[in-house]
């Protein structure tokens, strides 16, 4: 294959040091989704150049991919991208069906966040290798 995803810019961007373990970590949270969740939309909170959120995307048929980053990249993914300081976007909320994507360093980095009117929601460490889906009640 050809493209973005063959780039190294698009592992580098994501803090990988290898495609290899970018697909690895990748695998994880993928894997870790249920096959009978329909969120309407894919929040990814620090979603660096997207592609994690294009995967969760495709692999649940979703077309509204929403991502928020404090950092810039040179290019991303599709959908809507918000860069900035996570932390100024307050408590996120959802007021439908949807599924948040969010690092476990997230939570270190900024202690006040909280996820609201989330249904699903993936909570991974690309450190740990580790991804754990939550169903709010």
């Amino acid at each position: 294959r050809s493209g973005p995803e063959q780039d190294a810019r698009t592992w580098n961007e994501n803090g990988f040091a290898s495609k290899t373990a970018m697909e690895e970590g990748h695998a994880r949270v993928l894997a870790a989704l249920p096959a009978d969740i329909y969120p309407k939309s894919i929040w990814d909170v620090g979603c660096g150049n997207g592609l994690l959120l294009k995967r969760v995307g495709e692999k649940l048929g979703v077309k509204e991919l929403i991502g928020v980053d404090r950092l810039e990249y040179d290019h991303r993914y599709q959908g809507v991208f918000y860069q900035g300081d996570i932390s100024a976007f307050g408590p996120l909320v959802s007021d439908a069906p949807a599924l948040a994507l969010i690092s476990e360093n997230r939570f270190i980095e900024n202690p006040g966040l909280t996820l609201k009117g989330y249904r699903y929601i993936i909570k991974y460490s690309y450190e740990k290798m580790t991804a754990i889906y939550m169903e709010a009640v």
